[in-house]
């Protein structure tokens, strides 16, 4: 029996293989409907970082049953559309097939190592400018930052594990040394004596 893929492992999975790019999880997104605003959460959601890429934005819905994703509609996801150039659902495999997807969303299987495109996901045309609530909520909820102090903290771990092994090896030496050195004085007092 396979173990079961949760969101939390897809959103791991997603953020390593974004991890040059701004990563926002469960990030807030407010709508406006007629007389006032709501608000929504995107799974996951990307931002390139360069130019020369287009300051790219995707986002990503996960689900992880089929009645989850038969509660979802393009309503549900039109905060998430409005500031994305894609929008990609991503499921275990098999979950979903491709001809379940709407023609403004793409499929990404996750099989627990790695991703595969069913579906691309099309350029979205309704990409609207960047509001004050979308730049809070990405500063808020983005784990770039996160990440880094992790990454940080794991490097710190490593570099002194590596320094408390370089200064056993280096008193192993110095031992070494300093009895090959007394070895040599007391040979040498030896054969200097009458």
């Amino acid at each position: 029996m396979t173990e079961k893929i949760t969101a939390r492992a897809i959103v791991d999975a997603l953020m390593t293989i974004n991890a040059a790019k701004i990563c926002v999880v469960e990030m807030e997104l407010f709508a406006e409907t007629g007389p006032g605003t709501y608000s929504r959460r995107v799974d996951f959601w990307t931002l390139e970082v360069a130019a020369s890429k287009q300051f790219r934005a995707v986002a990503y819905e996960i689900k992880v049953s089929r009645q989850d994703f038969n509660r979802d509609r393009e309503e549900k996801q039109r905060a998430a559309l409005s500031v994305s150039d894609r929008f990609f659902y991503v499921a275990p495999a098999g979950l979903l097939k491709k001809s379940d997807i709407p023609t403004w969303a793409g499929l990404m299987e996750f099989d627990g190592s790695d991703f595969k495109v069913i579906k691309r996901a099309p350029v979205l045309s309704e990409k609207r400018a960047p509001s004050w609530e979308l730049i809070v909520s990405v500063i808020r909820n983005s784990v770039t930052c996160r990440r880094d102090v992790e990454t940080i903290r794991e490097i710190q771990r490593i570099t002194e594990g590596r320094l408390n092994r370089l200064k056993a090896n280096l008193r192993a030496i110095e031992k070494r040394e300093a009895e090959r050195w007394h070895r040599r004085w007391q040979a040498g007092r030896k054969a200097g004596a009458p």
